[in-house]
């Protein structure tokens, strides 16, 4: 290791909502850690809108769930199922979850982003945005050096410890020459911000329209979410209608979206694939986040695996720090046991998820049964004890 540059215990190469957990999850630890990221600020990328009870025990933990409170985060104690204003079902998150924080929380992705960069308070902790990772440098086994470009100077770091949160394109999971298989559904999520639905209890709903089910999600200042599967070959006429276009085409799927209004300027494609990487660690370098898995489709658990991600990761490293022995070896050797217990979990997760997104996309969905999957992928999820031919057996005796 070269001892003329700089040398951090930790770096973590994107400061999304993966890498920003990871430094909440570390920063009290006494490690000298430096979070890299690309973009010059945080911006609102209009998807990851919900999180859920297993990701906010985590969070407060950490104590940024107050910090989304205060920023206007919506609580939903409430899922609603609306099929017409005679069918509405509404499933109780307080009497069904385990957790200690048995709601939803709601808030523009930009603002989980501020509350989790605010939460960062540690003087250990290194920040620096508008920084482009060019490289990674295996020296004795080891990723002990990284490079970074910082307004046209190259710079380099040393350090024990590598966290790729990169995203689904990850830089360095490509330089580790880390395999990502990727199962592609042909179809996309078109989220879409828009005035709340008639009668909107600023709970969290599910919506059988014509075509679509819809998901909608509460945000601050009397807005919405709407979330809806389309095949991939409708996405550019959905790109090329105006604001009136996309409204009519809402409020054609349910007399409940009748005089909603959808802003276009704030609306997202999101490509619907389901990844997971061969190995989610190489020696001292551990994938974390989009880089290590996609989860879809409206699944809601990307970000609810990213931040469990990094506060597993933690674990496993402050372990190392409170025993003395935090050295490369040992990192080396936490990291491969993660890997090797995460992987066969992120696989069971995204195998159950799969299902659910065939019956959602599928010519020939049962209204009944989608509901049904819809509510157990809710309050189960990523803590699913049964497997879904059970559930399913079980609740076709009932009807």
């Amino acid at each position: 290791m070269d001892q003329n540059i700089e040398t951090y215990d930790v770096i973590i190469v994107g400061g999304g909502i993966a890498g920003l957990a990871a430094v909440n999850s570390l920063q009290n630890s006494f490690l000298k850690i430096l979070l890299l990221e690309r973009k010059p600020k945080i911006m609102d990328v209009n998807r990851g809108d919900t999180l859920y009870p297993h990701t906010l025990d985590i969070l407060n933990k950490w104590g940024i769930r107050d910090r989304l409170l205060q920023k206007g985060a919506v609580k939903s104690n409430k899922i609603e199922i609306f099929q017409d204003p005679d069918i509405t079902v509404p499933l109780d998150i307080i009497s069904l979850d385990r957790h200690e924080n048995n709601f939803l929380l709601s808030l523009n992705h930009e603002l989980i982003e501020e509350a989790m960069s605010e939460n960062i308070t540690s003087p250990n902790v290194t920040t620096i945005n508008g920084a482009n990772v060019t490289k990674i440098i295996e020296e004795n086994g080891n990723y002990s050096k990284l490079t970074y470009n910082l307004h046209g100077q190259e710079v380099s770091v040393n350090t024990k410890l590598i966290i790729a949160a990169d995203g689904r394109d990850s830089l360095l999971r490509h330089q580790a020459e880390i395999q990502y298989d990727t199962y592609d559904f042909h179809f996309v999520i078109v989220i879409l911000d828009s005035t709340p639905p008639a009668n909107f209890s600023g709970q969290s709903m599910f919506v059988y329209g014509k075509d679509h089910e819809i998901i909608v999600g509460p945000l601050p200042n009397n807005r919405v979410r709407l979330s809806l599967i389309i095949p991939e070959s409708e996405t550019t006429a959905w790109m090329k209608m105006n604001d009136d276009e996309i409204s009519a085409a809402i409020a054609s799927q349910s007399v409940i979206f009748q005089d909603s209004k959808v802003m276009k300027s704030v609306s997202h494609i999101y490509e619907i694939r389901s990844s997971l990487a061969q190995n989610l660690a190489k020696n001292n370098l551990v994938l974390i986040g989009d880089s290590a898995h996609t989860v879809h489709p409206i699944s809601g658990q990307g970000m609810a695996l990213a931040v469990s991600d990094a506060d597993l990761v933690a674990e496993k490293i402050l372990s190392l720090v409170q025993n003395s022995t935090f050295t490369t070896e040992n990192i080396s050797s936490s990291l491969s046991q993660y890997s090797n217990d995460r992987i066969p979990y992120v696989k069971k997760l995204q195998d159950e998820i799969i299902s659910l997104g065939n019956l959602l996309i599928s010519e020939n969905r049962v209204k009944d049964l989608t509901r049904i999957f819809m509510l157990h992928m809710i309050h189960e999820v990523p803590d699913f004890e049964h497997k879904i031919e059970s559930i399913l057996q079980a609740e076709e005796e009932k009807f």
